[in-house]
């Protein structure tokens, strides 16, 4: 019926992502998210013992705010690659099924 169908469709959208190279793309992204992340935390860890002297601490601040600035650009990038992925997505449906034009998460 008609929700198999759209099921295949999702089945499909995302097996395309995935032949498109798009799995390791995440995966790569997202070891280097997860590192800087790491290393954010553990600077802040530093930082909030006050063990570092000052030079040492304005350092690892430095550093913070560099690996913080990375860390939201590339979780801004993902949102937007979402965001483009679902909207493509869902206009896909509105086609294939018929719809009126509204989008089905409203």
């Amino acid at each position: 019926g008609k929700g198999e169908n759209s099921i295949s469709k999702v089945t499909t959208f995302f097996s395309g992502l995935d032949r498109l190279g798009w799995g390791r793309f995440m995966e790569q992204n997202q070891d280097s998210f997860e590192k800087k992340l790491t290393a954010l935390q553990d600077i802040v860890a530093r930082l909030e013992t006050g063990e570092p002297a000052l030079e040492k601490g304005v350092e690892l601040f430095k550093q913070g705010v560099t690996l913080a600035r990375e860390c939201r650009t590339e979780l801004e990038r993902a949102k937007k690659d979402v965001q483009v992925l679902a909207d493509g997505m869902w206009k896909d449906f509105d086609t294939n099924e018929g719809g009126n034009g509204s989008d089905p998460r409203d």
